[in-house]
């Protein structure tokens, strides 16, 4: 296997060098990386809830930058 190019808006392989991307392909990439988002706030707001249910209180936790959540004992 060699090494494989893409779009990194469209996300088709190979470069499409003198074509703008496809609208739908385009539009499919950017519908995923929404629902991914999504999710992750979901599972966040899940992680929240479950860690002020066992009794944590807002200062014994933090969310980070990029959604990763720290818990100090």
């Amino acid at each position: 296997m060699g090494n494989h190019e893409f779009c990194e808006h469209c996300h088709e392989n190979d470069f499409h060098i003198g074509r703008p991307c496809d609208p739908e392909r385009l539009a499919k990439v950017k519908a995923d990386k929404e629902t991914r988002k999504q999710r992750q706030r979901d599972n966040q707001q899940r992680a929240i809830d479950a860690l002020r249910a066992a009794g944590f209180t807002d200062a014994s936790f933090s969310v980070g930058e990029y959604g990763h959540l720290t818990v100090y004992c």
